[in-house]
């Protein structure tokens, strides 16, 4: 409910992108970014020592 509501608010002030980052892990949320409409479309890559 919060996503539609940030996509119908973003529509009224005439944004055109919203971004957001998520782990890739973090499959449900994944899943529920993917089905509002999100797109992957950057791999970030990390080395931790």
């Amino acid at each position: 409910m919060i996503l539609n509501e940030l996509i119908s608010w973003s529509d009224s002030q005439n944004i055109k992108e919203i971004k957001l980052n998520v782990y890739d892990q973090n499959t449900p949320a994944l899943n529920a970014y993917l089905k509002s409409g999100f797109k992957k479309t950057m791999v970030e890559m990390h080395l931790l020592r």
